[in-house]
């Protein structure tokens, strides 16, 4: 069970066993929501036109402008979309796995549900203050609403993942494996 939170800079972090594991679990579940969100914005550009590296292409030009803001191959700016996305997915996922964690047993609900609202509070921010301020140009050409959509699905995604890898060493896992 949870010791009492210790004073960690500002805040109090619990000692729960297995947050080593949990943030592993939460890397690769970040991974996996990383890619599904890739996926499903690289179909959308291309079945409207835009060119599946778009999406990818445009992560990369926020932070780099000799990277291409059209689907234009660039392997420069293929490399640096796909290792931003990577470590954007990784970023919130070990953290949302932690959180996960700490919480306790939840139900099987609550893991699919909660990533999925939790991303999407971060998007809304993310895509229309954050962004902009970065680079407008960039963020302007990403529809609002596939980039929703693609937030959405990398919460759907990290949850089903962190359902199938599991908790096998703690009392969730043990629950889990019961019903």
């Amino acid at each position: 069970m949870a010791q009492t939170p210790e004073p960690v800079g500002l805040v109090a972090v619990p000692e729960v066993p297995g947050q080593g594991a949990a943030a592993g679990r939460g890397v690769l579940a970040g991974l996996v929501g990383a890619i599904a969100f890739t996926v499903f914005c690289s179909i959308v550009f291309a079945i409207a036109g835009g060119g599946a590296l778009k999406p990818i292409n445009l992560v990369a030009y926020t932070f780099w402008d000799s990277a291409p803001n059209s689907s234009r191959f660039h392997t420069g700016g293929l490399v640096l979309g796909m290792v931003i996305l990577a470590l954007a997915g990784i970023g919130i996922g070990a953290p949302l796995a932690l959180l996960l964690h700490n919480l306790g047993p939840p139900h099987w609900a609550l893991v699919l549900g909660l990533p999925i609202v939790i991303v999407n509070v971060l998007w809304a921010p993310g895509h229309y203050l954050i962004w902009p301020a970065i680079h407008p140009e960039a963020a302007g050409a990403f529809p609002p609403l596939w980039a929703w959509i693609g937030h959405s699905l990398y919460g759907l995604a990290f949850g089903m993942t962190t359902l199938a890898l599991g908790e096998p060493r703690s009392v969730w896992g043990a629950r889990m494996a019961q019903t």
